[in-house]
């Protein structure tokens, strides 16, 4: 799974996160990207990425 998050919610939520879901889906390999929050909602759109943690909210009048 790849999976997206903003710099602020990776240094703050985001290991939190990561145990959890290890633990409960031990045999599902995350591969993690460091993204600002537009670049996770376009990467989203993109299907580059299949899940995105951000504090900001998509903006559909960008897409």
């Amino acid at each position: 799974m790849k999976l997206a998050a903003s710099p602020l919610v990776a240094s703050t939520h985001l290991t939190y996160i990561l145990r959890r879901f290890m633990n409960d889906y031990p045999d599902i390999e995350i591969d993690v990207h460091i993204m600002e929050s537009h670049q996770i909602s376009t990467a989203l759109l993109e299907g580059c990425i299949d899940v995105g943690f951000s504090r900001e909210s998509p903006n559909p009048s960008r897409h």
